[in-house]
């Protein structure tokens, strides 16, 4: 066993939220520094150079980073401590470009499990009385996809993307009160779509052209 980072001994002090980029290479997590504020940093898998700083904590804690697949980009939380909604944040890491504000959440209304697809789409979920799977394209004024409410008695609890058949897809979880469920969705939270097999007419019509081929 090996550590990546140190321990942090301040009151408010400790890493969360740890998560591998796309490369594999590094590991992306929010370290507290303090009452009511952190920063997000990343270190290298095999722990021979210190802790980079990625998205300082100037104006409340930020949490929950993701990382583009192209490695460009960072995607993350930005709460605050007056006690106004969060805001899921993108900015560029290869340029000294402002943060964007993509989406923002209802007051009293939390932002977790951020994740990047290789489509270039995010998806998060909102925290409230009925919480909510949400998707969208990591671009300024991009359409929210949001989906319906859990069933009675089940609450979505996270999602994560992979590709299948060229589509990207989430995987993701809603906790009930037996057990977990799963369900695969698309990047718009509708079912994703079936390839279309060749009708039994079309495959005899290609046999016979075949035989005349042939034959003839």
């Amino acid at each position: 066993m090996r550590h990546l980072t140190p321990a942090l001994q301040q009151v408010g002090g400790g890493t969360s939220s740890p998560l591998l980029d796309p490369a594999g290479r590094t590991v992306v997590y929010a370290a507290g520094a303090g009452t009511c504020a952190s920063s997000i940093y990343r270190v290298a898998v095999d722990g021979r150079t210190a802790s980079q700083l990625l998205v300082p904590g100037v104006s409340g804690p930020v949490l929950e980073a993701a990382i583009a697949s192209a490695g460009d980009e960072i995607a993350y939380v930005q709460d605050n401590c007056d006690s106004t909604a969060a805001e899921l944040v993108v900015r560029r890491l290869t340029s000294s470009a402002p943060a964007v504000v993509l989406y923002r959440a209802n007051q009293g209304q939390g932002i977790h499990m951020v994740r990047w697809g290789a489509n270039g789409w995010l998806s998060f979920l909102t925290a409230g009385p009925q919480p909510r799977l949400h998707t969208m394209a990591a671009t300024p004024g991009g359409r929210v996809s949001t989906s319906p409410p859990a069933p009675t008695s089940c609450f979505w609890s996270g999602a994560d993307w992979f590709v299948q058949r060229g589509q990207n897809l989430l995987l993701a979880s809603q906790q009930c009160g037996t057990g977990s469920r799963w369900l695969i969705l698309n990047q718009h939270l509708g079912a994703p779509s079936t390839p279309s097999r060749p009708s039994h007419t079309s495959s005899q019509r290609r046999r016979s052209a075949l035989t005349r081929a042939t034959h003839g």
